[in-house]
């Protein structure tokens, strides 16, 4: 669950999806900063 939402953070096309996704992931306690170091972290490994 926390994997999706991350992912569609980094799957963000334009400000209101991003902006949809750090609601959802508030909601499970999920800070803006912390779900922007995640989603880097899961952009780079996606480029590996």
């Amino acid at each position: 669950m926390l994997s999706d939402m991350i992912d569609d953070l980094v799957r963000a096309d334009c400000p209101q999806e991003k902006e949809a996704a750090y609601r959802q992931l508030e909601k499970l306690g999920v800070d803006r900063i912390t779900a922007d170091v995640i989603a880097d972290e899961r952009r780079k490994e996606a480029h590996l």
